[in-house]
């Protein structure tokens, strides 16, 4: 007698699918457009495997890993958009003056956009500090019309860098990382900014 399928089990890997499709890259077609609002999928193409990310202030693409060997699938390139566009420098000012007034303690805040009125606030997040270390809230309150788009902290007088610890941070989430360091003096200070999305890292210059 064979054995009964696991139905449950089935379920689950059809819910999986549904939340992380896995497409393989068309070779004589354009790549069909991901038609949720919102979400990421696997693109399998010629040279290796991509994650494509979709979310209300950005669309990306990104390859997770390199083939082996060419695979009889299209080509895609890899592509990052801001649809937020650039993060306003005020709040890079506002967080400026809370980073100077912490120093030579570290500091944390996120920036988050309302893509309804194309609004931005600066949120406060650090819950404790000292020279090496910063901890912060991970739960940033925001409204139905709202996404957390920036995870900023500073490092003090230290020289801005992204650490272990921020590699392990930002390996899962999706959003620009920025550390601020340097700032023992009165004006200077130096910046470094990623954009992160599923362990994929793309440095965002126009920041620096």
């Amino acid at each position: 007698m064979d054995p009964q399928p696991n139905i449950q089990a089935l379920d689950r890997d059809a819910l999986l699918l549904s939340l992380a499709p896995l497409v393989a890259v068309p070779r004589f077609k354009a790549l069909p457009a991901d038609d949720r609002e919102g979400g990421h999928r696997f693109l399998v193409a010629r040279d290796g495997t991509y994650i494509e990310v979709t979310r209300p202030w950005l669309y990306a693409i990104g390859r997770i890993a390199l083939g082996t060997h060419p695979a009889p699938f299209g080509d895609v390139q890899e592509k990052v958009e801001l649809r937020c566009g650039a993060i306003p420098k005020r709040l890079l000012e506002d967080f400026l003056v809370l980073a100077r007034k912490a120093c030579p303690n570290e500091t944390a805040a996120a920036f988050v956009w309302n893509y309804l009125y194309n609004e931005w606030r600066l949120v406060e997040t650090a819950l404790s500090a000292n020279r090496e270390h910063v901890t912060y809230s991970r739960s940033v309150r925001v409204s139905d019309d709202e996404v957390l788009v920036v995870d900023i902290h500073s490092h003090g007088a230290a020289p801005a860098f992204f650490s272990a610890t921020d590699d392990r941070d930002d390996a899962n989430g999706v959003k620009v990382a920025i550390v601020i360091g340097s700032l023992d003096g009165t004006d200077g200070f130096d910046i470094k900014a990623r954009l992160c999305f599923f362990g994929v890292h793309v440095e965002l210059n126009d920041l620096c």
